[in-house]
């Protein structure tokens, strides 16, 4: 008696694998103020992303009256349209997939994935310019010479602009992320117990920052961007996915969102051509983003 595997569950590994691939690269992103959504947008595709700028206004002397030094916060909501959709497909005909035996679904779903969230956050990241920016930061260095000292002269900076302790993000391209990581100083805390650094090169807090090593980070030209210290007010991100109108998902093998709690959502799509005889496999993401407050990010550039 032969063993089967019901095609639907075989589908399900694929898309876990995938979506795990998604959440673990896109997690950079959350240095930043988002809404992910995976509830579909209706009419203008706009999403209201709130966060919060910085307090520039001085403290104040009491003399007789607190009325005379009050000022006010802000919550401030800035629309991003959603209104980017990228997509990574692969395509094989019925042959293909019979008779190739090195075929795997679940390891091209994986790196269809990896790409297709490096493609956006190259995307987003596009706006980190000198011009959209252009608060003090380090001078710039080659990833040769940049280390922990480095980081600690960002953190510096970030305190005499005032930045608060909490919700600081740092992002490294992966020749700056891996100058710091090989350190001794940063590989020897494992020696205290954790074990997560050489293990996995995972060092999610660094001098006071939410650490991240990433490909997605642009060079952007003639800024020779190598990562940048944020807030999340710096850079505001948004998603919500496009379902196929009814006439297309009729025609269509399989549509699938893919979501967690946090409600980023990725969408799969499957469908073929009997004519051509070939299946068609979609990754894709909608997404919009805005640039934020100017001073709510430090670049990190190379000479």
């Amino acid at each position: 008696m032969a063993n089967t595997i019901d095609a639907g569950l075989q589908l399900d590994t694929v898309l876990d694998t995938i979506f795990t691939a998604f959440k673990r690269a896109i997690a950079p992103l959350r240095t930043f103020s988002t809404v992910f959504s995976n509830v579909p947008l209706q009419g203008s595709g706009v999403v209201n992303v709130a966060y919060y700028p910085l307090v520039t206004t001085a403290s104040g002397d009491f003399t007789t009256s607190y009325s005379a030094l009050a000022h006010s916060t802000a919550t401030e909501i800035r629309q991003v349209t959603v209104n980017k959709r990228k997509a990574q497909v692969i395509s094989f005909t019925s042959s293909e997939r019979a008779r190739q035996p090195y075929f795997d679904p679940v390891k091209h779903g994986q790196l269809m994935a990896d790409k297709l969230v490096y493609d956006v956050m190259a995307d987003i990241l596009s706006v980190v310019t000198a011009a959209n920016y252009p608060g003090s930061t380090i001078a710039a260095s080659a990833s040769t010479a940049f280390d922990e000292n480095d980081v600690a002269d960002l953190a510096q900076k970030c305190m005499e602009d005032f930045w608060p302790a909490g919700g600081r993000g740092l992002v490294l391209n992966p020749a700056f992320w891996y100058a710091v990581v090989r350190r001794p100083i940063i590989i020897e805390v494992d020696e205290h117990g954790a074990t997560t650094g050489q293990r996995e090169g995972d060092f999610s807090r660094l001098l006071g920052f939410d650490a991240y090593g990433s490909a997605g980070v642009p060079v952007n030209g003639a800024e020779k961007i190598a990562g940048f210290a944020a807030l999340p007010s710096a850079i505001l991100v948004a998603s919500a996915p496009i379902p196929p109108a009814p006439a297309v998902r009729a025609v269509m093998q399989d549509y699938r969102q893919l979501s967690d709690e946090s409600g980023i959502a990725l969408e799969y799509r499957m469908f073929g051509d009997a004519d051509t005889d070939t299946a068609y496999q979609v990754v894709e993401f909608n997404y919009g983003y805005a640039k934020g407050e100017g001073a709510a990010l430090k670049r990190i550039t190379t000479p």
